[in-house]
């Protein structure tokens, strides 16, 4: 018998596509992209440490000029910090009173308003997209129509009419009550949702139901875990969406200024706080726990979703 065959199968070489010329054209495009999206952010900063009126109209684009002469570096975040206080007027007997609010409180009634509002915006989508995808009922589908409809529809001049039903049912100026109304499952992150409850394989819920759980079990113990990465993502997307609000707070909460709104008024506002380097402090102040929290946890908020199979 011959161990030789030269009929044989020889394997076959691996294929290396190569980048068509769009691709690549694609790929210069990003890159430049790319690349202007990190020298706004370094110009930026280096702007933000720049002398606010002489030095930045002569030096726009150069590196800070000497710190000498009493001219530290961070003076322009000193003034921002010295300007973020707030005075709303409340009436007490028909007499209107100012508050004084300073950066702690802005800071607290800020960190309040964007993870309350962002888990609840994250939540409630998530739990009624699970509903929609595992129970597929006309409720179901006239729920996900709604969502589609109002998508499309544009809606304008609802404010008024928004405001009047906040004060209505006593959620207007209280971080409580925009925490409720942002518990709303309509937009984007519910066909998001659904989309991925919809994929995840029935044998699952099935198997788990063999082992005796019921259906709240099931969407605790299977769903939502597999969910994870992309809930945690998606409260990160909205967290800094609410961190940068300043349009909600500005309406619905007088009394409860946060350090968005704040920064909305400093942009508003002449003489010491005028300057652009003054402003693009201001910018920075807002930015940095953002971006920190996203350097921090980005691996894991932006994780692909993994959906194991059932073994026999």
């Amino acid at each position: 018998m011959a161990y030789g065959n030269k009929h044989a199968i020889k394997p076959s070489k691996e294929r290396h596509d190569k980048m068509s010329p769009l691709t690549v054209v694609m790929l210069v495009l990003l890159a430049i992209y790319g690349i202007l999206l990190l020298y706004i952010l370094y110009w930026g900063f280096i702007t933000s440490l720049k002398e606010p009126w002489f030095e930045f109209g002569i030096n726009k684009l150069g590196l800070p000029s000497d710190w000498s002469d009493g001219h530290y570096p961070f003076r322009n975040y000193v003034t921002v910090f010295n300007h973020l206080e707030a005075t709303p007027g409340i009436k007490v007997d028909g007499v209107t009173q100012l508050l004084h609010i300073g950066f702690p409180q802005m800071l607290l009634n800020t960190v309040l308003y964007s993870i309350g509002g962002a888990f609840f915006n994250t939540l409630v989508p998530c739990i009624t997209s699970y509903l929609c995808a595992k129970y597929r009922y006309k409720f179901s589908k006239i729920v996900y129509g709604t969502v589609l409809v109002v998508m499309m529809i544009p809606i304008v001049g609802s404010l008024a009419s928004e405001v009047q039903m906040a004060q209505n049912f006593g959620l207007y100026d209280s971080i409580f009550g925009m925490w409720i109304m942002k518990a709303n499952f309509l937009g984007l992150y519910f066909l998001v949702f659904y989309e991925m409850f919809r994929s995840m394989p029935a044998a699952l819920g099935e198997a788990a139901q063999i082992d005796g759980a019921g259906d709240l079990g099931i969407m605790l113990r299977i769903a939502m875990p597999l969910a994870k990465n992309t809930f945690l993502t998606v409260l990160l997307i909205n967290f800094v969406a609410l961190w940068n609000d300043y349009q909600t707070p500005l309406v619905y909460l007088p009394t409860h200024p946060t350090l968005a709104d704040q920064m909305y008024w400093i942009q508003s506002k002449s003489g010491e706080l005028s300057p652009t380097p003054v402003k693009v402090a201001a910018a920075y102040i807002l930015i940095i726990p953002t971006s920190a929290l996203f350097i921090a946890f980005h691996n894991r908020l932006l994780g692909n979703l993994t959906i194991g199979g059932v073994k026999g």
